[in-house]
Formats: structure tokens, C-alpha cells, sequence
């Protein structure tokens, strides 16, 4: 890495309340990344209809991306790494690439399968790909363990938001995990009060659980749209099967979780809200027991790099070598024809006869 820049929205006029929360959290932040060498790009935040809302944040970025890519020779990098959550940066990695600086986008939400400018990583992903000492963690493990249980817990007040068209508030919890409330069910309360409060279901921010809490025990405590079940099959790099009312259920998934054999918690339809999904991922509720998902030196769901080797049948076949210098069949990503000699990160998945496949995750990687 040479250069970190950073999109920040902070308050003209924090004034107090919500708005001063969290212009003040923002200040400590680039405070603390200015003194790590990292470079500033200040949006702006306001307090709208009864929420705060992020100004020229994503704009800022997008136009630094440009810029970089459009540096002289010598100043150019060798490569974009966009941190980005969702899709609004898209267009600037596009952009950066074509004018011939490779841009992958970071990100474990599974919408970016659909674009060629990605490169989908949970922490599990990034420690497994980096080689790094610290242990793999399971995505959302902690927070399907913690929805497991209704409470009540003691959550902390913090901004207005609106989930699924419902307007409230998100909590803060000790783990760190975010929680939400609507404003008919814990009244008026000012950011920083503490309340004791039950987990009554999950609402999912786009890919991002978060239990939805309410000040009522009055709801039904089963919770039988929350479902404890494991995971039957690891399908591809996005998908599971598991058994749910004796039938089969394919659910999405973010790359480098659920392995097979591993308890998961799901959401399915009922409770407070709609949802179309037959079944959705909330998280893991234990760690994967490394036995049962190592096979042939593969971990199913779990990413490693690859090289492509072999190109084949009309350039439409390919064949990819694994670190420790295995071979099986590559199946390609969406925009993504992969060239001989260049790196990708792939994800092993099992294939109807027993054998296994390598799934692209990535563009081009300039290096393993």
C-alpha cells in the first residue's frame, strides 16, 4: 500500500443530539487516521426527516479513484482497492480500469457476483488470502449467537434510521453489534439512554442481519421464523442447501462462511416483518470443524488463489493449479474470462459427481 484515502462525513453544525453524536465519533476517527499518514476526504452529515444522512461522501471517493487513474506514469499506483458496501462506487472502479489501473471492490455482499469489479472477502476470506496469524473468524457468528437468544439485553441508544420502510432507532450493544428498534415500540429516547430490551426477530439491512429488538415481552418467545438447522451442502461460493419442513432449501450465503455439517441460524417467513426468501442466513452459531470441510486440501466456501494454467475447447474451459499444486476444473465469474499465467482467488465447491470445482470470486490478481 502507498496511499490511504478515507470518506468522512462530518457536521457544519453539530449543535446537539444525534447529530453531535456522531460528528463527534467522525472527528475522533480522522483525527486518528490523519496521524496514520491517511488522507481525509470530508463529505458532510446532516440531520433529515428525522434522520442523519451522509452528503458528497461517495462522490469524493468516486472523484479520487479518477483522479489516481488518471495520474502520469510515474505517479500511478499498480492497483485500486475500494472498501465499499454497496454498489455506489461501481462506476468509479469501472472508469479506473479501463483507463488501465485494475480496481477490485472489498466487500462479503454477494449482490457484487454480478459485476466483474470484485473481489467478495469476509474476514474468515482475508485472513485464509493474506496468510495472516490471526484466527479465521466465521461471518456473523457473533450475531447469530446473540439473536439466538431473545434477552432481554441491555442495549444503548444511538441514531434515527429506517429499516424496510419501519423508522427507529439503532441500538449499540457491548459486542459491538448493531441493533434496531422502531420508534412505536421504545417511544422517544435520547441518543446515549440505556434500555433493557428482548430480540424479537432480525431485519436485514441488504446482506447484514441485525436483531430487531422490542421493549415487550408480549411477543410470541418460540420465535419459530428463527431456525436452528446445519448446513446439508455447500452449493457454489454463494449458495447452501439445508432441510428445512422436509424439503430442501437453497439459501445465499456470503463467500468464506457456512461449511458443511455447521449449525446455522435462519430466518424464515413470518415474524414481524415480510420477507420473500424462503429462508435467509442470519450466521453461524459455532465454528466450522476443520475435519469436516478440509477435502483433497480444499476448504469448501473458503477462497484460496489460483493460478490459471490451461485454456481449452474454444477458450471456454479452464483449468486452475492450486498452491500446493493440485489441479481441477476453473468455472468463471460473471465478466470475467481469465487469462493464462494470471492469479485469481477462487472458492473450491463440490461437483454432482464427488469431485470438486474451483469457482471464481476475483478479477486478476496482480500478485499471490
Amino acid at each position: 500500500m502507498v496511499k490511504l484515502n478515507v470518506g468522512i462525513g462530518l457536521a457544519r453544525n453539530a449543535g446537539s443530539g444525534v447529530l453531535s453524536h456522531i460528528h463527534t465519533d467522525n472527528s475522533r476517527l480522522r483525527t486518528s487516521l490523519q496521524r496514520d499518514g491517511a488522507s481525509i476526504l470530508e463529505g458532510e452529515i446532516r440531520f433529515e426527516e428525522d434522520k442523519v444522512k451522509e452528503k458528497m461522501v461517495d462522490v469524493k471517493c468516486a472523484l479520487k479513484v479518477v483522479e489516481i487513474a488518471r495520474m502520469n506514469d510515474e505517479e500511478r499506483p499498480k492497483a485500486i482497492v475500494l472498501f465499499s458496501r454497496d454498489l455506489d462506487l461501481l462506476p468509479a472502479a469501472e472508469q479506473a480500469t479501463a483507463l488501465g489501473v485494475p480496481t477490485y471492490i472489498m466487500s462479503s455482499d454477494a449482490a457484487y457476483l454480478r459485476h466483474q469489479h470484485h473481489l467478495l472477502l469476509t474476514p474468515a476470506s482475508y485472513s485464509q488470502l493474506s496468510d495472516g496469524d490471526a484466527d479465521l473468524a466465521f461471518g456473523n457468528t457473533d450475531i447469530a449467537k446473540l439473536i439466538g437468544d431473545p434477552g432481554p439485553h441491555l442495549w444503548t441508544v444511538d441514531s434515527s434510521t429506517t429499516l424496510l420502510g419501519v423508522s427507529g432507532r439503532n441500538l449499540t450493544h457491548e459486542s459491538g453489534i448493531r441493533g434496531f428498534a422502531s420508534d412505536v415500540d421504545i417511544g422517544v429516547a435520547t441518543a446515549g439512554e440505556e434500555l433493557t430490551l428482548y430480540i424479537a426477530d432480525t431485519i436485514f439491512d441488504q446482506e447484514l442481519p441485525v436483531p430487531y429488538c422490542t421493549s415487550a415481552d408480549t411477543f410470541d418467545v418460540e420465535r419459530p421464523w428463527l431456525v436452528e438447522t446445519e448446513v446439508a451442502l455447500r452449493k457454489d461460493s454463494s449458495k447452501i442447501e439445508i432441510e428445512l419442513n422436509g424439503q430442501v432449501v437453497r439459501v445465499k450465503c456470503p463467500v468464506g462462511t457456512a461449511t458443511p455439517g455447521q449449525r446455522i441460524l435462519i430466518r424464515c417467513k413470518g415474524g414481524l416483518y415480510h420477507q420473500q426468501a424462503v429462508a435467509r442466513l442470519i450466521g453461524p452459531l459455532d465454528e466450522a470443524d476443520s475435519s469436516a470441510i478440509e477435502s483433497a486440501h480444499l476448504e469448501l466456501g473458503r477462497p484460496i488463489v489460483v493460478q490459471v494454467e490451461t485454456i481449452a475447447i474454444g477458450g471456454n474451459a479452464f483449468v486452475a493449479l492450486t498452491p500446493d499444486a493440485q489441479r481441477y476444473p476453473l468455472k468463471k465469474a460473471l465478466g470475467v474470462r481469465p487469462r493464462l499465467g494470471y492469479w485469481y482467488a477462487a472458492v473450491p465447491s463440490p461437483t454432482a459427481g464427488g469431485s470438486f470445482e474451483l469457482e471464481l470470486v476475483s478479477t486478476e490478481l496482480l500478485q499471490r
